[in-house]
């Protein structure tokens, strides 16, 4: 089997710990035989990927079409999160999209297991995750399972192979974050929705800003106070009052999503 790919500027820890992570997987590749003898065995040995690169891309390539967009969304999510993120949130997060009508998907949400299943190699939950049981919030974290697959995802290896379509752009990436994280605020952050759980409302509300301006966190804090003036501002009657106005204005957009966007560019002015 040949070599896994490591840059020279790699430091010599980050080595070691990708080929670690390479052989891991190898042998959780290996483990899926199911019936193991010598002849079945070689043959899994023949088949397994000759580097860390094709191990992701095989993982990735074999996502149900199905699931792609989710899988798309949850990676985006974990990339560029600023902090671990509770499964909850981000089972809550690969429901939004403001792109559609429903802006937030409800009736097919994925579970904390679908969410492992789906990512099985690529994500890493703690603690480990007993049963698919109504799991309490605040518990289950989920991040990358390790860097070499954010620079998988990011970087320009996956441009060549079949797995291209999950490449990740930070920009394009944390500016749909961000809508998404104003969408669901403009959605859920009100007076009457204020003892309903709805999972991602503090991560939006106390991040969305760091993904309109993720290399600036000095700004972050006057971004904030003029987002707290809009939102104080555009209080439920003035939303009512503008609501219908611009979905007629703007019948291209998503409900909701007027309004999401002005506050957007408003902060930014």
């Amino acid at each position: 089997m040949s070599d896994v790919k490591t840059s020279e500027a790699m430091p010599k820890t980050d080595k070691i710990t990708t080929r670690f992570r390479w052989s891991a997987l190898q042998m959780e590749e290996l483990k899926r035989i199911e019936v193991a003898m010598s002849d079945t065995i070689l043959a899994a040995l023949a088949k397994l990927p000759k580097d860390l690169n094709e191990t992701y891309e095989r993982i990735l390539t074999g996502i149900d079409d199905v699931l792609y967009q989710r899988a798309l969304t949850a990676l985006q999510w974990l990339v560029s999160s600023p902090r671990p993120m509770f499964i909850e949130e981000l089972i809550e997060a690969c429901a939004i999209d403001p792109r559609r009508v429903p802006i937030v998907d409800k009736d097919h949400q994925l579970t904390a297991l679908n969410m492992f299943e789906m990512l099985h190699d690529l994500i890493t939950i703690r603690p480990t995750l007993q049963d698919d049981a109504d799991n309490e919030d605040g518990v289950y974290t989920v991040v990358i399972a390790h860097f070499s697959v954010q620079e998988f995802l990011t970087g320009n290896d996956i441009v060549q192979s079949e797995a291209r379509t999950f490449r990740i752009q930070n920009e394009a990436a944390q500016l749909f974050i961000a809508r998404s994280c104003l969408v669901y605020l403009f959605l859920y952050n009100s007076f009457e929705h204020r003892h309903e759980r709805f999972p991602l409302r503090e991560y939006a509300w106390y991040n969305w800003e760091r993904h309109i301006l993720p290399e600036h966190p000095v700004v972050n804090s006057q971004v904030r106070r003029k987002a707290m003036l809009i939102f104080k501002f555009l209080g439920n009657d003035f939303l009512d009052s503008k609501y219908v106005l611009a979905t007629q204005r703007y019948p291209q957009w998503p409900c909701g999503m007027a309004i999401c966007l002005k506050i957007f560019y408003l902060c930014l002015s």
